[in-house]
């Protein structure tokens, strides 16, 4: 389950993906902003030519002189004085109509860039030309463009907000099918063909390939485990039940009580070794048979010493039928029952309810219980609470971690019920379904 303090995949590419359309946004508004403006200075540099052209060429057809150039460019002014141009003339450098500033080059630039002020200057021989006019219109423009490109800026980043996420989703979604996939890997069997479908992103294969190696060495190891606590296991039966049966045989020859103790040593110990051999090797229950819970409470129950069996209590009203391996069940509910009775000294329930889908076994005791700190490694081979240690309870910690193992190998689970006083395991199983006629 992921932590409420990690971030999430998810969001970072949603929020990277919505801070790039507002960054594209915003780049594409200033480069719209600049191409307008100088689009617009020199369709206004070609007007001002224009006019600037044909005053050169009604001077052209006459000798030049300062009055002609005056009167000429008065003229031309009068017409064009509805455009917004000022036309100024300079005959051998000394002006002779107009107001304008002469800076001594031809072309365009512009005089007043607060005001947006273009001026153009044309030479004809000895005569120079100048028209400037103030570009009210391109000022207005610019701010349109400001304003709309900041209008549209904030439409963009919030349209890339909302979109972010769904293009996120798809984005990380064949990730999520890997997730998925690798989360199917049974722990007891790692078996890397759960990801042998190609993936179609070559960084998510790379990753899938890595992942597979992985679990493959993991089964391998596991697989080398197994065969070694096999190994083990069988190695040391023998010699135990050869120990157990010449321990018993001595008692009953001398009635040594050690001997006695020697022989339920061994017992003991064998018991701790077929719990551990189960712990190692055991998978999801494949076939199995119906069992019904109730009939194998009833009979952990008569095998219990008579002092302890007065002290269960079996509360059903349905057989509760699951299915799955009647010896692994029967230890299932004889080890809860026999902790239930080891941490408590009142009463012990067995409480065994069912709908169609699942069948729960809950056994509860009236002793000291757990923390929630313990509960949460109780089910960890060999561990012990505070209370075993502190009272020097006999025991091994395997009780609890065979439980949650059996209980996931006929797919169910091993939990604790909330309880003010005690303790209350509670096992749930998928109920036993008839097979369908064919």
């Amino acid at each position: 389950m992921p932590s409420a303090s990690k971030r999430s995949l998810h969001g970072r590419v949603a929020w990277i993906t919505a801070l790039s359309a507002a960054i594209a946004a915003l780049v594409t508004t200033l480069l719209l902003g600049a191409l307008s403006a100088n689009l617009a200075l020199r369709q206004e540099d070609r007007r001002i030519q224009d006019i600037l052209t044909s005053l050169a060429v009604e001077l052209s057809e006459e000798p030049p002189s300062a009055a002609r150039l005056a009167h000429v460019t008065e003229d031309e002014q009068r017409e064009v004085r509805h455009s917004g141009v000022q036309l100024s003339a300079f005959f051998l450098g000394v002006r002779v109509s107009g107001v304008g500033t002469w800076a001594g080059s031809e072309g365009c630039r512009t005089v007043d860039r607060t005001a947006l002020t273009r001026q153009c200057a044309l030479r004809v021989q000895d005569q120079v030309l100048l028209a400037q006019s103030t570009l009210t219109t391109l000022a207005d423009f610019r701010r349109v463009v400001t304003l709309a490109g900041a209008v549209s800026l904030l439409l963009v980043t919030a349209l890339a907000v909302l979109l972010s996420r769904f293009v996120a989703r798809a984005a990380i979604g064949p990730l999520q099918t890997l997730r998925e996939s690798v989360a199917s890997v049974r722990i007891d069997d790692p078996d890397p063909s759960v990801l042998a479908a190609p993936q179609a992103y070559l960084e998510l294969q790379a990753l899938q390939d890595a992942l597979v190696l992985l679990i493959r060495s993991l089964g391998e190891s596991l697989s080398q485990a197994r065969r070694f606590a096999f190994n083990a296991a069988h190695e040391l039966r023998t010699p135990l039940a050869t120990l157990r049966a010449e321990a018993e045989l001595a008692g009953d020859a001398t009635e040594n009580p050690a001997m006695d103790r020697v022989a339920g040593l061994a017992a003991e110990l064998a018991r701790r070794l077929d719990r551990a051999l189960i712990l190692a090797d055991l998978r999801e229950v494949q076939g199995g048979e119906p069992v019904a819970l109730d009939a194998v409470a009833q009979d952990v129950v008569r095998a219990l010493d008579p002092v302890e069996a007065a002290r269960v209590t079996v509360a059903t009203e349905h057989e509760g039928l699951v299915h799955g391996d009647p010896a692994l069940l029967q230890m299932l509910v004889r080890n809860a029952t026999e902790n239930a009775l080891k941490f408590s000294r009142g009463p012990v329930q067995i409480t065994i309810a069912e709908d169609p889908a699942q069948v729960s076994v809950t056994i509860t005791d009236e002793g000291e219980g757990m923390t929630a700190q313990e509960q949460s490694r109780a089910f960890e081979p060999f561990f012990r609470g505070e209370f075993a240690k502190r009272n020097h309870v006999a025991g091994s910690g395997l009780g609890l971690a065979l439980i949650a193992h059996i209980a996931r190998a006929h797919r169910g689970t091993a939990r604790f019920e909330p309880r003010t006083r005690g303790t209350s395991l509670c096992v749930t199983l998928p109920a036993w379904r008839a097979p369908s006629p064919h």
